[in-house]
């Protein structure tokens, strides 16, 4: 399942929570189980879950990306795996391995995509792979798949024409579910958006 779904699921349950409370509260209060002074202290309570809430949404933005919510939380780290028990040697191969299996088979497009099952394709640990992906390409699992989503959505915007395949079309062919999403990887990775990329680079053709 889509983070960004799970994310919007997580939110409109809580939502549905705090109003069924609320109308709870308000039940008892008028059945006299309560106290009616309790009200502030349940405001203040739902007041700051919801700030907190809010606030954690506000400082992992990668959320809205469509990143695993561990993987918004956990920055890459140098010395992360300097007790694993991948040699070298084999660590270079299996990065070898994965950058074929990327530009042979594009697993990136599929949206549901996650480093558990890229590890089984790859008949390797998630732990490893995750090793050789921070290590050898200086990123996390979804900076690597949105890097190479990107490089895919490059290509299709210099070779096709907007009556022929638009922007939404394009995200969808490389792995996005949304527009924005694809708008906001596309501008970080390469400074520019979709459409005045296009845009430029049929001006040279």
């Amino acid at each position: 399942m889509n983070e960004v779904r799970k994310w919007f699921n997580l939110s409109f349950f809580t939502l549905v929570f705090y109003v069924f409370n609320h109308i709870l509260f308000h039940v008892l209060s008028y059945a006299g189980w309560i106290d009616g002074c309790s009200y502030y202290g349940v405001s203040i309570a739902a007041a700051a879950f919801i700030a907190l809430f809010s606030w954690f949404g506000t400082i992992r933005p990668k959320l809205f990306e469509g990143y695993a919510l561990s993987e918004s939380m956990v920055p890459v780290q140098a010395n992360k795996y300097k007790s694993s028990a991948l040699t070298i040697a084999a660590e270079q191969e299996l990065y070898e391995t994965l950058e074929q299996h990327m530009a042979k088979v594009q697993p990136y497009k599929n949206e549901e995509i996650s480093l558990e099952t890229l590890a089984q394709a790859l008949g390797t640990s998630r732990h490893h792979l995750s090793q050789v992906i921070n290590n050898k390409a200086g990123m996390n699992f979804f900076e690597y798949i949105n890097h190479w989503r990107i490089r895919e959505a490059q290509r299709l915007l210099i070779e096709t024409k907007t009556d022929k395949l638009n922007i939404i079309e394009v995200a969808y062919l490389v792995g996005y579910n949304n527009k924005v999403s694809f708008n906001k990887s596309f501008k970080k990775i390469t400074g520019t958006t979709p459409t005045q990329f296009r845009k430029e680079r049929q001006e040279i053709s």
